[in-house]
């Protein structure tokens, strides 16, 4: 066993061992800007109380994932839940976290505890998405993005044209995780003014949200400046 499971089995003993028929639930909260506690559950078919919630030991992300290493189930089956700690007074949506953010502090390689960052590898993410590389920039890039709970968005990426792309365009290629598609545009070099985040609400999706000026201003918010040009990405790290 590992010298790091060893310490952390003996300050945090009631998260190992649980059942995982119905998955785990692993419950996020934030007390300060990047700063994360969180909390491990047996899955179940019903929302934790709150009594549950607050009784329960907090870790941090670094003992999480440590914690979470130690179960050989699929990361599908572990529930990752955001919620707001009544003990604290900083908001966690001033975060502008999504769950594809929230998922990459536990699961990714890449995860930096320094930084609470994930460090993407560009090599790495050209292997995995090789169509979204290189795609002609000249009218900008196209980026069509899709809310699937509170807390979960998936993208495309299209190059730039004069006219509006269709429902079965869009649909026919892959979604994306949102924070590999900021990586991925933030390789292209270009002005943030010349990447297009539309909203795309998914036929197939039963996440039910309205689409006006203000919701497509929250979106553009999210992604930028997390993404654009280079030095937009400087500016991030």
């Amino acid at each position: 066993m590992p010298a790091d499971e060893l310490k952390v089995r003996e300050k945090y003993p009631q998260y190992f061992g649980l059942s995982t028929s119905k998955g785990l639930e692993l419950y996020v909260c934030a007390f300060a800007p990047g700063s994360y506690s969180c909390a491990l559950f047996p899955g179940t078919d019903r929302e934790k109380t709150f009594s549950e919630l607050m009784k329960a030991k907090l870790t941090g992300v670094p003992e999480m994932r440590v914690i979470l290493r130690s179960y050989d189930i699929p990361q599908e089956e572990i529930f990752v839940i955001p919620f707001q700690h009544v003990l604290s007074s900083y908001l966690m949506q001033h975060e502008n976290i999504n769950q594809s953010d929230l998922r990459a502090m536990f699961f990714a390689e890449d995860w930096d505890p320094q930084t609470l960052r994930v460090t993407w590898d560009i090599a790495k993410l050209k292997e995995k998405y090789p169509e979204y590389f290189g795609l002609p920039t000249g009218k900008g890039l196209e980026v069509y993005v899709t809310q699937y709970d509170p807390y979960s968005y998936l993208c495309v990426l299209m190059e730039g044209t004069n006219r509006n792309k269709t429902d079965e365009e869009i649909m026919e290629l892959r979604q994306i995780s949102f924070t590999e598609m900021r990586e991925i545009i933030a390789s292209y070099g270009i002005p943030s003014s010349d990447v297009f985040v539309m909203p795309f609400i998914d036929p197939r999706s039963t996440y039910e949200y309205t689409v006006d000026a203000e919701y497509s201003a929250k979106l553009q918010e999210l992604f930028f400046p997390y993404a654009g040009n280079a030095s937009d990405k400087a500016a991030r790290d």
